[in-house]
């Protein structure tokens, strides 16, 4: 009780903290739904058409989240950075100016990835994953990284202007409801009755996904654009002609860490595709899923954090930031402890619900869960590291990480398989976390993280 009448002080007495756990409630809401549509897509596949479709569509998904990084070459946390900058000082010039560059980067850079992924889609399956029922699905990822691309820039800048239902409906609950209804469309639509001469059953998970995001990115488009036409002009700061060499080198880095992260968090599912079955795949996949709803909590907090962190930084209030962000991480330790003791004592049950065979995953669950644990109790300070202009050492982390993640898969995955992988995903997050954790104390001379241990 003393606890939630706490809570509810602050809520009343502290404008940022009330508009944080606001939005935070209404983002978490949505992330569970989309959430609850994710594992009921992936329960649906598996249940339908088996683990092998759940590993050709984590395999696929890995490749199309590559592709898309490079695509957008770091882009998307810049677009909502300015964006949040730049709607808080009424500048319409400016982000007109920073629109247009960005979508130029972004559709030279993702057509040139395009292009190579799709002359390459022959070697990624036969030579690197010794699969080659894996060339329809890479083709087909190949097409979709320029809409993917953009799909993921411009929701970001909805998100930049704090547009959280928006950013949370398009990027969570429509993706993943809108797969679903494809999935079951698909084989009416095209007649084929899951197998045709061209299409394997196995590719219309991927097939239905892509399709989702066909059709979100007109919407996202419109709203954006839309909002931007309702921020008032208020006055010209003198930063509308920000060129593209002031960007790139804003970006550049972000790509790189974007690119490190997205090794650490998909070089255990290439590399278990490398090594083993697409099966093993979709028991590590549907593990993996899993444990992330234990970072949901902070994930929701990182939607609504983000653009305060930035707006903070932009105003040189490091009190008001410290604030926020230990409020912040005081709320995702008491949220996602009890989950976490849920899913310890739960685990073989939780993955049976996908299937009987799925149960071979309880350990390798068991290890995601406490890595994953120890990356939501250190709060937001990778995200407040971005926000704050510490790009640069970010990347470094995540190159060490990275390296050691790969060097680990490497070592454990032949031996111990997905618990192998398991474990040098944990370590790879207790890592960065805490080095991250140092950083940010070095800021702002405050400790971010909960429980604190002084």
């Amino acid at each position: 009780m003393i606890f939630f009448d706490s809570l509810k002080k602050k809520i009343k007495e502290d404008k940022h903290f009330n508009e944080l756990f606001s939005g935070f409630s209404t983002a978490l809401i949505l992330r569970i739904t989309g959430l609850f549509f994710s594992y009921l897509f992936i329960a649906l596949v598996s249940r339908k058409f088996g683990a092998k479709a759940v590993g050709v569509f984590a395999l696929s998904l890995t490749f199309l989240n590559i592709y898309s990084t490079l695509g957008t070459i770091g882009t998307g946390t810049l677009f909502l950075r300015f964006c949040a900058e730049f709607k808080s000082e009424r500048n319409r010039k400016a982000l007109k100016n920073l629109f247009k560059k960005v979508a130029l980067i972004v559709l030279t850079a993702s057509l040139i990835v395009s292009v190579v992924a799709f002359y390459n889609a022959d070697f990624f399956s036969t030579s690197l994953l010794k699969k080659t029922f894996m060339k329809i699905p890479l083709i087909i990822v190949a097409f979709s990284t320029l809409p993917f691309s953009f799909f993921i820039i411009v929701s970001e800048g909805i998100r930049g202007f704090k547009m959280v239902k928006e950013y949370m409906l398009f990027r969570f609950v429509g993706l993943n409801f809108l797969s679903i209804l494809f999935l079951f469309l698909l084989p009416f639509i095209l007649n084929m009755h899951y197998k045709t001469p061209f299409f394997e059953k196995t590719v219309f998970p991927i097939l239905a996904f892509v399709l989702s995001v066909f059709v979100l990115l007109f919407f996202v488009f419109y709203v954006w654009i839309k909002e931007y036409r309702n921020i008032p002009e208020l006055k010209e700061r003198g930063r509308e002609n920000q060129g593209f060499l002031l960007l790139l080198s804003i970006s550049i880095p972000m790509l790189f860490s974007n690119s490190l992260s997205l090794i650490i968090n998909w070089a255990d599912t290439i590399m278990l595709g490398m090594f083993k079955s697409a099966e093993t795949v979709g028991y590590y996949n549907v593990a993996s899923r899993i444990s992330k709803i234990i970072v949901i909590i902070l994930m929701a907090i990182n939607t609504i954090a983000a653009p305060k962190f930035a707006e903070f930084w932009g105003k040189k209030d490091i009190a008001g930031l410290v604030k926020i962000a230990r409020q912040s991480t005081k709320l995702i330790f008491w949220t996602t402890f009890p989950v976490f003791l849920f899913f310890i004592l739960s685990s073989n049950f939780l993955l049976g619900i996908f299937g009987k065979e799925f149960q071979v995953a309880t350990v390798c669950l068991i290890i995601l869960l406490i890595g994953f644990f120890y990356n939501a109790v250190c709060g937001s300070v990778g995200l407040i590291l971005l926000m704050t202009g510490h790009q640069v050492f970010h990347q470094n982390v995540m190159f060490i990480g990275a390296l050691a993640n790969i060097i680990l898969n490497y070592l454990l995955i032949p031996k111990y398989g997905i618990n192998g992988a398991a474990f040098a995903s944990a370590i790879t997050m207790i890592f960065w976390n805490t080095l991250y954790s140092f950083k940010v104390r070095k800021i702002t001379g405050k400790w971010i993280f909960y429980p604190r241990i002084y």
